[in-house]
């Protein structure tokens, strides 16, 4: 398939409608659904829908809808890196692994919920997380966080409140909820057997490779999961000369996917095949702040109280990400950026999909991402 650079408007068009009747699961082909947890909900929402005669192929991803999604998928903020087992990514890099290959398609590290969330839709299983062997490295980083914990914090909190018993108290407290959430405590207390149904996504390969195109699409963090899926799909399309590399992305307020090597390398790798759409006043995009310098160049202090408590709450994120040794999330700058011309003050509305998103896509009539 020949690709000139740029993602066109009508593309940019399809995607939107589809990333909004995912919500309500609208007109699909093949809708897959998938709920990991038994006592909140968090369920995972995947369609593909076939337009223009089944020369295009639409596949949409459902961004957060329900609790589980927002306590078990956004807020597992560690990085990890894309490990599959998965022999039809030829192309890419892989590594021996108990008497096998794991495949590392996209280079850096990604979140790891959104990650999780991709491998079950996707696989229908839990990916390979983490660290696939111990090291030294590790060891010493766990032993830091732990000294920290129970051994300055309370010498801290001894200063500050002059009361052993209340700082000891407050410490191992704290230290409690890390290491619960850090081991997966609650996700296993709420998970249940895996509901599933439709078709796993990457049994339909072959059927997407028979359209001229492909569009993965999704808003908020449907918008996440599709560039991993996308990526992905590039990465199968490319390991056999026979297939068609017919795909192109379009997200709608996605949230930081990646570490800066991801970022680099996926604007390289895919350019002129992606569109990030994104409100300069949606929040979603903008978090985590990598730093310091983020926040004074892009004015926090100026785009209302969500730019405040982003402020606020940036010391507890970055001492969370010294003591989990996590990568800076990136944001995205090389190309493929649509930016809203609107308000930059920071705020719920900007997120939506049907009232922000949805409008823009049917006025605009112009290409993105050369």
């Amino acid at each position: 398939m020949s690709h000139k650079a740029g993602v066109n408007s009508n593309t940019i068009k399809a995607a939107a409608d589809a990333s909004w009747d995912i919500y309500k699961s609208n007109n699909f082909t093949y809708l897959r659904t998938v709920e990991q947890f038994s006592l909140l909900s968090g369920e995972l929402v995947a369609g593909v829908r076939f337009i223009n005669n089944r020369k295009t192929a639409v596949v949409a991803i459902r961004g957060s809808a329900t609790t589980g999604n927002w306590l078990f998928t956004n807020f597992q903020a560690h990085y990890t890196e894309y490990r599959v087992v998965d022999e039809s990514l030829s192309v890419a890099k892989s590594t021996p692994y108990q008497g096998g290959f794991y495949r590392t398609p996209v280079k850096g590290t990604l979140h790891q919920g959104i990650f999780r969330a991709f491998s079950w839709l996707w696989y229908g299983t839990e990916p390979i997380l983490g660290t696939v062997q111990g090291s030294k490295k590790i060891g010493i980083t766990r032993l830091i966080r732990y000294c920290l914990l129970f051994i300055l914090l309370p010498l801290i909190l001894w200063c500050l409140s002059s009361s052993l018993t209340l700082a000891v108290s407050i410490s191992f407290l704290l230290g409690f909820i890390f290491v619960t959430t850090e081991s997966g405590v609650w996700e296993d207390i709420f998970k249940g057997l895996p509901e599933k149904s439709g078709k796993d996504p990457y049994l339909l390969l072959s059927e997407l490779n028979l359209c001229e195109q492909v569009i993965f699409t999704g808003h908020s963090l449907g918008g996440a999961i599709a560039t991993i899926a996308f990526a992905v799909y590039r990465c199968w399309c490319q390991s056999d000369c026979n297939r068609r590399d017919n795909a192109e992305l379009v997200t709608f307020g996605a949230p930081r996917v990646g570490d800066v090597p991801f970022m680099e390398d996926f604007s390289s790798v895919h350019k002129g095949r992606f569109c990030h759409v994104v409100h300069p006043g949606d929040p979603v995009p903008e978090l985590p702040p990598n730093g310091l310098f983020e926040l004074w160049r892009n004015r926090y202090c100026k785009r209302g109280g969500i730019g405040w408590g982003v402020i606020i709450f940036f010391p507890v994120w970055a001492l969370i990400r010294i003591l989990y040794a996590a990568n800076r999330a990136a944001r995205w700058t090389h190309g493929g950026l649509c930016v809203l011309p609107r308000s930059p003050i920071l705020s719920k509305a900007n997120h939506d999909m049907e009232a922000c998103y949805l409008q823009w896509a049917k006025n605009n009539t112009c290409d993105c991402g050369s």
